[in-house]
């Protein structure tokens, strides 16, 4: 089966393999042959007492075996009956230029030591200072979901933000006059009669 074939979301755990004792020419052999056949191997596999469908694929230098959700696991986007406004919603020339532009803009070689899981960094420094003797209270945050943004707005302002840096650097932003001190007391407000 040829790797491009696979959509990624059927991909699950990656984990590299090592030839064993004596295997290093097989070993080579076969990554090199999947490598220039742009094939991978589909497979099953038991890992920690459970079979799992898994990918058997070359990963620069080293053989990679990807576990894989079975076909069932991955639901169908036909489910999803939000999509269906996708349709009915098409976009002009005009704002796909503007989104092409945006995301030119903002295209960058991935890097994957600049992502971070602040969320584990945070539960870890917690354990830490937990086991140091701190008292931790945590106070739960009420999530509220966020509105949809409006992306019309964020392209335009994304846009005219990247032109104006390619013209002139912008003027220093005037300062408002300082309040003289003791003028910070509210008044009441004047009732009309």
């Amino acid at each position: 089966m040829s790797l491009d074939e696979i959509e990624p979301i059927y991909y699950d755990h990656s984990y590299y393999l090592a030839p064993t004792a004596g295997g290093s020419k097989a070993y080579r052999l076969l990554l090199d042959a999947m490598r220039e056949s742009g094939k991978v191997g589909i497979g099953k596999v038991v890992l920690r007492t459970k079979q799992q469908l898994a990918a058997l694929r070359p990963t620069g230098e080293v053989l990679t075996l990807t576990t894989m959700l079975w076909g069932d696991e991955v639901l169908s986007p036909d489910r999803i009956d939000e999509l269906e406004s996708v349709e009915e919603a098409p976009a002009s020339d005009r704002e796909l230029k503007m989104a092409e532009q945006l995301i030119d803009s903002l295209s960058a070689v991935w890097d994957p030591t600049q992502f971070k899981d602040e969320y584990r960094e945070r539960v870890i420094d917690l354990i830490e200072r937990k086991a140091a003797g701190e008292e931790i209270a945590v106070q739960p945050q009420a999530e509220e979901p966020a509105a949809a943004p409006d992306l019309m707005a964020a392209l335009e302002a994304s846009l005219a933000a990247v032109g104006k840096e390619d013209e002139e650097p912008a003027p220093k932003p005037k300062r408002a006059p300082a309040k003289p001190r003791g003028s910070s007391r509210k008044t009441p407000a004047k009732s009309g009669s």
